[in-house]
């Protein structure tokens, strides 16, 4: 640049005799540079396997949901529950409740029997933010309590056969959730199967035919299946004669 015509070399001061420049011996600019973040938060979640619970229909289970969060500024995060995904945000989650440490991060809580939701929010230092939508269920995981009559002996007919009901050897059966009149009974001669007996129309098999050919001792499986699709087994021996 130029001042009254005596060239300044860029990067250089120049002396000079011109009034009000002479009598100054250095120049001071100050800029100020303002650099914006206008970027939000990316928050992500993969699907939620089914959490567990083991109590009474009144109880809760616990439930861990991680997430991650991609954000250069300091975030704060919250979470709100909407209880059995109603579109009705019924809580706002304690601070506490969310943990790891960037950029994985939980939400830890003990929820209901039922299908609910959480969505987590981040927003950073410059005021941007995003929520994310998390969907999860608590299922019941527990399996029903099967018991059964022990040392039964029953008696072929004259015609060569004996029918045998799974009524003939049940005492009791109860769950945690569902009621013991709704539970799903079954009854197979005992093998390694762990899968709840049920016949060639998907109905459970209640009912044994025995022969003549099979007098003796034998081992039946008592099974009990409740709401949530729990099964569980009993094995007993029956002496057939």
């Amino acid at each position: 640049m130029s001042c009254d015509g005596m060239t300044n070399p860029e990067g250089h001061w120049k002396s000079s005799t011109v009034a009000g420049i002479a009598d100054i011996g250095a120049w001071q600019y100050t800029q100020v540079i303002e650099v914006h973040d206008t970027s939000d938060p990316v928050l992500s979640a993969e699907t939620q396997a089914p959490f567990c619970l083991y109590g009474d229909a009144e109880s809760t289970g616990a439930v861990s949901i991680p997430f991650t969060l991609d954000e250069p500024c300091t975030p704060t995060l919250g979470a709100a529950y909407d209880e059995y995904n109603d579109g009705t945000i019924d809580a706002q989650l304690p601070s506490a409740s969310i943990g790891g440490t960037y950029p994985a991060h939980v939400v830890n809580g003990s929820f209901p029997l039922g299908n609910h939701r959480v969505i987590v929010s981040a927003e950073d230092e410059c005021g941007n933010a995003s929520s994310l939508v998390i969907p999860f269920s608590v299922v019941d995981c527990k399996k029903p309590t099967v018991v059964c009559m022990a040392g039964l002996s029953v008696e072929i007919s004259e015609s060569g056969t004996l029918t045998l009901s799974f009524s003939d050897l049940l005492s009791y059966s109860e769950d945690n959730i569902t009621p013991s009149n709704q539970l799903v009974h079954a009854i197979r001669r005992s093998d390694s199967s762990p899968i709840f007996p049920v016949d060639e129309a998907n109905a459970p098999i209640t009912q044994l035919e025995f022969g003549c050919d099979e007098v003796g001792l034998a081992v039946v499986e008592l099974w009990a299946k409740d709401a949530a699709g729990n099964a569980a087994l009993v094995r007993t021996s029956v002496t057939v004669g």
